[in-house]
């Protein structure tokens, strides 16, 4: 079983209100209208806030939310699939 480590679980409990899970292909979308739709390229871990705006895992109404999009070190034929 994977869990998270000590020195990474404390910051979490004290400034993470919510976790949501997406799965490979809601981030491969996220990636291509990333690309597509605003010219950003962003590797897989770089993307996953976005993805769950995008599939509606996040609920916004009535709240700030803020997705950071990092990253252009992504495999090429990933971009290509």
């Amino acid at each position: 079983m994977r869990m998270v480590g000590e020195k990474a679980l404390l910051p979490i409990q004290k400034y993470v209100d919510e976790i949501v899970l997406v799965d490979e292909e809601e981030i491969t979308k996220c990636i291509l209208f990333l690309l597509e739709r605003n010219k950003i390229l962003a590797e897989v871990a770089g993307a996953a806030g976005v993805a769950a705006l995008l599939h509606g895992k996040i609920v916004t109404a009535r709240r700030t939310v803020a997705a950071l999009v990092s990253g252009g070190n992504i495999d090429v034929t990933l971009v290509a699939r």
